[in-house]
């Protein structure tokens, strides 16, 4: 179970209809986990009931688990993947002007930086939440344990909250 649906993330962050489910749902599944073992089941589980004792704490862990989500989700939408290879920019073969419309996409280091930007803001949201006691083993950009070790810059910015 998660704090945040499909619909949720699709509607908070303007994903558009035509984005398949699959990697929406995926995404959430893997940002839940995230955010459960951050908190600690307790926590958890109490921001999952119909009425939690701390409201203010289970909106803050759904819109950290929100952002959590496109943070998963941007690495799988920012790759189009042919059977000749990840595609890096593509052209339209009609389109409004000279019948040919070029689709621009993001850099490897533009989606980094987009991806960075989220984790910190759920960071930020879930600082002051952090179950000490969990033993977090959460995988964080490029595969950096996240919870009792920040061992990057974007992981050192939210290690106020836990001090």
């Amino acid at each position: 179970m998660s704090l945040v649906s499909e619909s949720d993330v699709r509607s908070g962050f303007n994903i558009g209809q035509d984005f398949p489910s699959g990697p929406i749902l995926e995404a959430v599944s893997v940002a839940a986990n995230a955010v459960r073992k951050f908190v600690g089941e307790i926590v958890y589980q109490d921001a999952e009931a119909s009425s939690p004792s701390d409201p203010v704490r289970a909106g803050l862990l759904k819109a950290a688990e929100s952002r959590l989500s496109v943070y998963y989700l941007i690495l799988n939408a920012g790759s189009l993947i042919r059977h000749g290879g990840i595609v890096k920019s593509e052209q339209d073969a009609a389109g409004p002007v000279n019948g040919t419309v070029i689709n621009q996409y993001l850099t490897p280091a533009e989606i980094s930086r987009l991806r960075e930007l989220y984790m910190k803001e759920a960071m930020e949201l879930l600082g002051p939440y952090f179950d000490r006691d969990a033993g977090v083993d959460i995988i964080g950009p490029a595969g950096i344990e996240v919870g009792r070790m920040f061992q990057t810059e974007l992981e050192a910015d939210c290690n106020a909250y836990l001090i």
